[in-house]
C-alpha cells in the first residue's frame, strides 16, 4: 500500500470555528477594550445575523466562523461578494 499523495493546488487557511465563548475571548485579546459582548453575540446568531454551526449532544453548543464574524461586524462584504445566491452571507442554505 503506498502512501496517499497530498493534493495540489492552493492552500486555503484553517477555518478559525470558535463557540460564542470562544469568540468573545478572542475578541478581548485582539481588542482588550471592546464593548461587544456574548448576550448580543447570542442574538446575532439567534436572529440569522450570524451563520453558524450546532454541535454537540442536543445540539447545546453553536459554532461560529470567527473571521467571518468579524467581517460582518465591520461591514466587509467582500466574503459575500463572490457567494451565488443559494450561499449568500449570513444566510443557512436551505438542503434539498
Amino acid at each position: 500500500m503506498g502512501k496517499k499523495k497530498k493534493q495540489e493546488g492552493p492552500e486555503r487557511p484553517l477555518t478559525r470555528m470558535r463557540t460564542l465563548d470562544g469568540c468573545i475571548k478572542q475578541m478581548r485579546e485582539d481588542d482588550p477594550n471592546t464593548s461587544f459582548t456574548r448576550h448580543a453575540l447570542r442574538l446575532m446568531v439567534l436572529s440569522g445575523q450570524v451563520p453558524y454551526v450546532k454541535v454537540g449532544a442536543g445540539g447545546g453548543k453553536y459554532l461560529v466562523n470567527y473571521d467571518r464574524l468579524l467581517a460582518i461586524l465591520s461591514g466587509d462584504d467582500a466574503l459575500c461578494e463572490d457567494a451565488s445566491d443559494e450561499l449568500r452571507c449570513g444566510h443557512i442554505r436551505r438542503i434539498p
